[in-house]
């Protein structure tokens, strides 16, 4: 399923790269094939090869050119965006993975974050609800255990996470700074956020995932590239 961005629309393009992706590091730039190699451990530079070659592949489709031509920028919080020589459309994207699954968000004309959790038991959970987030979403987990609890901490991290990489700031506002538990009124600060909204998105099962971008008028549709993982 192929099909071009409009404004107003969101896309999510996402896949299983357990396995192996159809797209390998030749397609990378020098950067990107250096920052493979000094990752130690054979999986995880597949897996940072296939989602780098996913999210150029993804690219490309929309700007109708080769995904090793594709040309970054980055911010200087280290947010990437396409080169303006390559980009006259004003196609913006942000790219996320966790336990083998990526996620590619594109979008016309306004900024955009995705993030992408693997929910899963992790040591010294308690201490990451305590410092990542804020004393409502706190409140909300004090009722859930299990593994309720442990999905609903990932869907308040992947809502943190989307806003914090569309709004490109690093660290700059702590996480626990940012109140997700009502997607209808986002605030940091302690203040409304007006200015952008958050959405959760359904990408698989046994994973958190959301959408920020500026503005309210926009809406989400996700495009799934593979059914299963290449063999």
């Amino acid at each position: 399923m192929l099909f071009r961005s409009a404004p107003g629309e969101v896309h999510v393009w996402h896949a299983n790269l357990v396995g192996g992706f159809p797209g390998d590091s030749a397609i990378l730039d020098v950067e990107e094939r250096a920052r493979a190699g000094r990752l130690l451990m054979l999986d995880g530079r597949a897996q940072f090869i296939a989602a780098h070659a996913f999210t150029r592949i993804v690219i490309a489709h929309y700007l109708g050119c080769a995904p090793e031509t594709v040309r970054f920028a980055y911010a200087p919080q280290g947010k990437p965006f396409l080169a303006e020589q390559e980009n006259s459309s004003g196609l913006r994207f942000n790219a996320s993975r966790s336990g083998g699954y990526a996620a590619v968000a594109l979008t016309l004309a306004r900024e955009v974050g995705v993030d992408v959790e693997a929910i899963a038991p992790r040591a010294g959970l308690h201490m990451l609800i305590d410092r990542a987030l804020c004393e409502t979403e706190r409140a909300r987990l004090s009722a859930l255990t299990g593994t309720e609890r442990e999905a609903a901490f990932f869907r308040f991290w992947a809502r943190k996470e989307a806003y914090l990489k569309a709004r490109g700031l690093g660290l700059a506002i702590p996480p626990n700074a940012v109140d997700t538990a009502s997607l209808d009124a986002l605030r940091v600060k302690g203040e409304p956020e007006t200015g952008w909204r958050v959405e959760d998105v359904k990408l698989a099962p046994g994973y958190a995932a959301a959408i920020a971008g500026e503005g309210r008028d926009w809406r989400v549709t996700t495009v799934r590239a593979f059914t299963e993982p290449a063999r």
